[in-house]
């Protein structure tokens, strides 16, 4: 805004010309039009037509402005001088009014400044942002500065006027912003996990990191350059929906099929978190491929099956023998329901038939991560003693602890009933064979012995 003295100024439009200005407070402008409203107004604005633009602040209007502005103020003349400054200005600089009158601008260490103020001489607006180092302190601080020429009435340069304002504020918010941005585009970057940012209204993908591109196979460019609906196999109907309810964040987890550059397609799980990027709503994406827990769930599902089906009793303990898990045949074996017997220990099928070295040996085998095999009697909850042959197998995760055991049980009961009437029948055989043998044995002697005595009556018969 070029500023112009005008002789015999209507005060309607001087009052006007000061309330406009950005800078002033309410309070301000209430003394402002305060003052305008009594007869001293009148006798200040009627000032000689020959008063130089720098007597201004002499004036009572002017000087108010000048004195309790929020913003430094500067005023220099058409060689760059600094002429007149308020005490907001020195706060500002760190200095003293005694230093400040009479520094020229144009000759200032700071180029840029320096020809900011040598613009505003020569008749054009400028403006300067940035870090100053003051001449006169040797304070630094963050400035934002107007400088804008004042003309005469016939369009000539009479010199300028600075507006200058403390910026630490906003360089801290904004130096902290860019380090916040630093640091989440460090972590964006580095970080071992699938990330990308979507679009949520037509599904670009606006930016990807590394580990992302090293998933897909494809380069950061080139995945820029894609849509989610390029790499997701939902019906794209489908996949727009999916889009609104993570933006309207009903939906933060997605399992989704995507497919690779080099032509498979992975099972992933998608978390969705909305950021600001540009003034725009954007998707934060972390992609985690769960192909093998897909996998792995599957074989679960399968043993589970497996297990629920098989006509062994089976069921799993913790490291202390509480039972967490039955199976349908050892509900049906021992006759306990399932919720009866978890979280009880193991010990309710004990039938007092084994000694306590038997069990001892049990736990110490087991705990040490060894299997255990064998034949036990247990009692079920009707009280019928049941002969089991059994594995006992410690479950170990990955670092080598036990962190529970699985028992496999095979009801022997009947088998050994009919070895037990096996063996007796074996022995009554056994006792009717002997017995026969021995009849057999002595017959044969008998009939050995007639033999023998026909054989000599036959040779007397001879020799007579």
């Amino acid at each position: 805004m070029a500023m112009h003295q005008k002789e015999n100024q209507d005060p309607e439009a001087l009052l006007n010309d000061l309330l406009s200005h950005p800078a002033l407070e309410k309070s301000l402008k209430d003394r402002i039009r305060s003052y305008f409203d009594t007869s001293v107004a009148d006798s200040a604005l009627k000032r000689p037509a020959n008063i130089s633009a720098f007597q201004l602040p002499s004036e009572s209007t002017y000087k108010l402005i000048f004195e309790n502005n929020p913003v430094g103020i500067l005023h220099f003349n058409d060689k760059g001088v600094i002429t007149a400054c308020n005490n907001k200005f020195v706060d500002i600089i760190g200095s003293s009014p005694e230093k400040l009158i009479g520094l020229n601008m144009t000759q200032l260490p700071n180029k840029i400044v320096a020809g900011a103020a040598n613009k505003a001489i020569h008749g054009q607006k400028a403006h300067y942002s940035g870090m100053y180092e003051s001449v006169t302190s040797g304070k630094t601080m963050p400035l934002r500065a107007t400088f804008e020429p004042i003309f005469d009435n016939d369009g000539v340069v009479l010199g300028g006027v600075g507006l200058v304002e403390d910026n630490t504020e906003i360089f801290e918010t904004l130096k902290n912003l860019r380090e916040s941005e630093r640091r989440y585009r460090s972590i964006f970057q580095k970080s071992s996990s699938v990330m990308l940012i979507i679009d949520p209204e037509d599904g670009t993908i606006f930016d990807v990191n590394n580990s992302a591109a090293e998933f897909y196979g494809w380069s950061r460019e080139e995945l820029k350059e894609k849509t989610v609906f390029d790499i997701n196999t939902l019906p794209k109907s489908e996949l727009k929906q999916d889009l609104k309810s993570a933006k309207e964040g009903n939906g933060k987890v997605f399992f989704f099929r995507h497919k690779k550059a080099d032509g498979s397609v992975v099972d992933v799980e998608v978390y969705c978190g909305n950021i600001i990027i540009h003034s725009s709503e954007m998707l934060h994406c972390i992609v985690h491929d769960i192909s093998e827990r897909k996998k792995a769930m599957n074989d679960m599902r399968k043993f589970r099956l497996g297990i629920d089906r098989t006509s062994n009793a089976i069921f799993i303990t913790n490291p202390d023998g509480q039972i967490e898990y039955v199976n349908p045949a050892f509900e049906k074996l021992y006759g306990y329901d399932k919720e009866e017997v978890l979280n009880n220990n193991a010990r309710i099928l004990k039938s007092g038939l084994q000694k306590s070295s038997f069990y001892e040996k049990f736990w110490n085998t087991i705990k040490a991560g060894e299997i255990m095999k064998g034949e036990i009697v247990n009692r079920t909850k009707d009280g019928r003693l049941l002969d089991i042959r059994f594995s006992s197998n410690p479950i170990i995760d990955d670092t080598g602890d036990v962190i529970g055991f699985i028992a496999i049980q095979t009801d022997i009961t009947e088998q050994k009933e009919m070895e037990k009437q096996l063996r007796n029948s074996v022995y009554e055989k056994d006792v009717m064979l002997a017995e026969i043998h021995h009849r057999v044995k002595n017959n044969l002697a008998m009939i050995s012995a007639i033999l023998m005595l026909q054989s000599e009556k036959t040779e007397d018969s001879g020799v007579k």
